[in-house]
């Protein structure tokens, strides 16, 4: 059995839209097929039966440059913050 998988906002939302005008028993397959789907038992999403397929967010783009470093705060000679006082 697969782990469970994680939804974004955007998956969620696209397929509540996808959901919208569908009722009774289609619909309640369209839910437990994605259920099934979510927690891992499922190798596919639900099946709408349209043309219209769920489209992957682009990869975010590869970071470029130098990465942040973690800041320190200023310290006097005495080793107290500087804006402490």
């Amino acid at each position: 059995m697969a782990p469970p998988r994680r939804v974004t906002r955007r998956d969620a939302e696209e397929f509540l839209r996808r959901l919208g005008d569908r009722v009774g028993e289609e619909r309640e397959r369209l839910v437990q097929e994605h259920q099934a789907y979510m927690n891992g038992t499922r190798d596919s999403d639900a099946d709408f039966g349209d043309e219209e397929t769920k489209d992957d967010a682009p990869a975010a783009p590869p970071t470029t440059g130098r990465r942040p470093r973690m800041t320190v705060a200023a310290r006097e000679k005495d080793g107290s913050l500087l804006w402490q006082k």
